[in-house]
């Protein structure tokens, strides 16, 4: 839940973390927030110091001391002064504004790692890739990916030795936004560069006009 005022419409980021698994919902006004808590039961609140800090002080004690959830604090620029209330009621200033899809996933997952839904690492060789964990290896080397980065390769990896065209790449990991083939071909690229720090070479092949293919081949277990 995103309480913040300042937001009329954010329908981009709510769309991102929508496919990384995340259910959002933005409230501009904090006790309409308050009121739908009990229906929507969210796991983790984030507020804005837009909020006004006697609404926002409130607010956080409230939803820390009795629905015993974590309320997180995007502060923006010269912000910081008026966040000192909220902090000192519980909240955690792990965030800033303006919202990076990427940043607030991280921290929703830092504070929140027992709500993840279950699933077992994907396995393809000697690649292993845990959603639950946004974090992969190969023959036990850990791969320092972005949340983008790991969407892709899991999307590869989820079918590996086809073809997965770039239109379903981009819909997958960026869920709608407007985004060009290159910031695609960028994330691939870092990824390839990521996977030859681990050893394994050519394991991603560009089929050109059509998309990318990971390959099984390179990916024997050592």
């Amino acid at each position: 839940m995103l309480v913040d005022p300042a937001v009329l419409d954010d329908g981009e980021l709510v769309q991102q973390l929508t496919a990384w698994g995340v259910v959002a919902r933005v409230y501009t006004d904090p006790l309409r927030a308050l009121l739908d808590m009990g229906a929507h039961a969210p796991e983790v609140v984030v507020l804005s110091t837009q909020v006004p800090v006697g609404d926002a002080t409130r607010l956080t004690t409230l939803v820390v001391t009795e629905l015993a959830l974590p309320v997180l604090l995007a502060v923006g620029p010269g912000e910081t002064e008026a966040a000192g209330p909220t902090v000192a009621a519980g909240a955690r200033p792990m965030l800033g504004r303006p919202y990076g899809a990427e940043e607030l996933f991280l921290a929703l997952r830092e504070v929140a790692p027992s709500h993840r839904p279950h699933r077992e690492p994907l396995r393809v060789g000697s690649l292993v890739l845990d959603s639950a964990q946004f974090s992969g290896h190969v023959n036990g080397y850990h791969l320092e990916l972005t949340a983008q980065q790991f969407s892709v390769l899991v999307r590869l990896a989820e079918h590996a030795d086809v073809v997965v065209p770039t239109e379903e790449l981009l819909h997958a990991v960026w869920a709608g936004r407007e985004v060009t083939p290159g910031t695609l071909s960028t994330a691939v690229k870092r990824v390839r560069h990521r996977l030859a720090e681990a050893g394994v070479a050519d394991a991603i092949h560009t089929v050109r006009g059509l998309g990318y293919r990971l390959d099984t081949s390179a990916l024997r277990v050592a």
